[in-house]
C-alpha cells in the first residue's frame, strides 16, 4: 500500500533537477514540446514529421532483426 508523505526538499545539480522536472511533467501530462515557444514547437513538429518515415523504417528493421 502506498502512503502519502510530506513534501521533501533536496538540493540537486542542474542535470538532476532537469531530469526530475521532466519526469514530474510526465506525471501531469506535459511533454517537452509544451515548454517550447510557439515558433520552436512548430519547428520541432515539422522536423518530427520530416523524419517520421525514416524512424518507422528503422523500427521495422530493428524489430525484424530481433524476431530472427
Amino acid at each position: 500500500m502506498l502512503r502519502a508523505s510530506a513534501p521533501k526538499r533536496e538540493p540537486a545539480s542542474a542535470p538532476l533537477a532537469r531530469c526530475l522536472q521532466h519526469e514530474t511533467d510526465h506525471l501531469f501530462g506535459h511533454t517537452y514540446l509544451d515548454r517550447l515557444s510557439k515558433r520552436d514547437r512548430r519547428d520541432a513538429l515539422r522536423q518530427m514529421e520530416d523524419r517520421r518515415e525514416d524512424v518507422f523504417a528503422h523500427r521495422a528493421t530493428k524489430a525484424a532483426r530481433l524476431g530472427q
